[in-house]
């Protein structure tokens, strides 16, 4: 096999949409190769190179002064980085991870791509790794070839080149590199299937690097297109308010509600392990006086209703001094009102009763849940104070013997605030495939 890349991969190198190729450079053959092929495509693109320094082998500073001296000869700018995996958790692999594509993620703006050189055998790895650890379908997709990252894009462009054709190349073109002593330690299990586990695949089948890398392409296409109708389905079982309807979902098998779950869920970058979502099914079927609220992936995942919604990180309660007609943006909503007087905006007072347009008086508590008040707002609602009285809650209630009186209120898109649907809305949706229904 010649080296050479994919034409649609130069294609998009050559677009408009890139201006800054940013290369990951370890000093090993893989990267020393990816960024010498890419300078000899002389695409007119700025091409920089970043370089992180995990501190974990006595020969790191060696490597950074490879970098170096490859990147002045390329005439390429090299970015380095020094971390500190003690700010990270997980294991010495998955800091490292994190901390480099931290590392890489500053480099990447909209108009960016970040290249990587993963290859075909990385793909093996990768795949018998996770079969290892008993992945999913979709962790048979392997190692993408390309996925949105930072700001902008993550391309690996050799991942269709065995390794041998990555030396062939380095040798041709007089490249030296540097050896990574910890790929040598067979205590770490991707070093043991690459050292102990493939060569024996390897006189079983000598193609099994290519038929991985095949099955990983065919099962990516295959989850692509699941996930295009996946969408579709979803989306009919959507609000106005982008809350999931439940309905009869927690009848279904559990294998069944975590898979809807968890497209739900990626759709709004929300990540779980099996053992996640199954907790979460299991909390969606709680009984109604129950209010689920559960953490993933820095999000809230709360139940309203019967239906799922997906909040952010909740942010302090806002309160202020207002001056009559002045704009007010918040955290989670926007509001200006028009008033006599002195106007503040204070936290939810306690035990306080509203009085109704019929003369009657509500407490708060029981006006809430009159009005169907999602839990996640009821802190956040403006309590605004007229002279230190009570003058309104948003636009939702207004003491009814103020007149003159003005409030605009509307919570922004950040956090829903669902509304009761009618009965029309509310009808007629399950979870059950036509085919499986009674």
């Amino acid at each position: 096999m010649s080296f050479e890349f994919k034409e649609e991969d130069v294609v998009f190198l050559q677009s408009d949409d890139v201006q800054t190729i940013v290369v990951g450079l370890s000093g090993g053959v893989d990267s020393v190769v990816l960024l010498h092929s890419l300078v000899q495509l002389k695409l007119n693109k700025q091409v920089i190179a970043v370089h992180v320094h995990h501190g974990l082998s006595e020969n790191a500073d060696t490597w950074v002064l490879h970098c170096k001296q490859l990147c002045q000869s390329l005439n390429v700018p090299l970015h380095i980085h020094h971390v500190d995996l003690n700010s990270y958790s997980g294991s010495l692999e998955e800091k490292a991870r994190e901390a480099r594509y931290k590392a890489f993620a500053g480099h990447v703006s909209s108009r960016s791509v970040l290249v990587l050189g993963h290859h075909m055998g990385d793909q093996a790895e990768t795949l018998l790794f996770r079969l290892c650890r008993g992945t999913g379908g979709r962790g048979l997709s392997g190692i993408p070839h390309s996925r949105a990252f930072s700001n902008g894009l993550l391309l690996r462009p050799l991942l269709n080149f065995p390794k041998k054709v990555l030396y062939d190349y380095a040798l041709r073109h007089e490249l030296s590199w540097v050896t990574d002593e910890s790929n040598d330690d067979v205590r770490f299990s991707r070093n043991k299937i690459r050292h102990d586990v493939l060569p024996q695949l390897r006189e079983l089948s000598p193609s099994i690097d290519e038929h991985l890398s095949n099955t990983a392409k065919r099962v990516n296409v295959d989850y692509k297109m699941l996930d295009y109708f996946t969408a579709s389905f979803i989306q009919q079982r959507l609000n106005k308010w982008g809350g999931l309807r439940l309905a009869d979902l927690p009848t279904l098998p559990m294998e069944e509600q975590v898979f809807w779950l968890q497209a739900f869920l990626r759709d709004r970058n929300v990540n779980g392990t099996y053992e996640q979502l199954k907790n979460l099914a299991f909390s969606m079927s709680a009984s109604a006086g129950q209010q689920p609220n559960i953490e993933l992936s820095g999000k809230r995942l709360q139940r309203f209703r019967q239906c799922l919604y997906v909040l952010p990180q909740d942010e302090p309660v806002e309160t202020m001094c207002i001056q009559s007609g002045e704009g007010i943006n918040r955290a989670f909503d926007c509001l200006s009102v028009i008033a006599e007087g002195r106007l503040e905006i204070r936290d939810r007072p306690n035990q306080i009763d509203l009085l109704m347009p019929s003369g009657k008086h509500r407490s708060l508590k029981k006006w809430f849940n009159d009005q169907q008040i999602p839990l996640w707002w009821r802190e956040h609602l403006p309590y605004i104070f007229q002279n230190d009285e009570l003058l309104a809650i948003g636009n939702l209630w207004v003491n009814p013997h103020q007149d003159n009186v003005e409030i605009k209120w509307q919570p922004n898109l950040t956090m829903a605030f669902p509304r009761k649907e009618t009965a029309e809305d509310e009808k007629g949706f399950s979870w059950k495939m036509s085919a499986d229904r009674p």
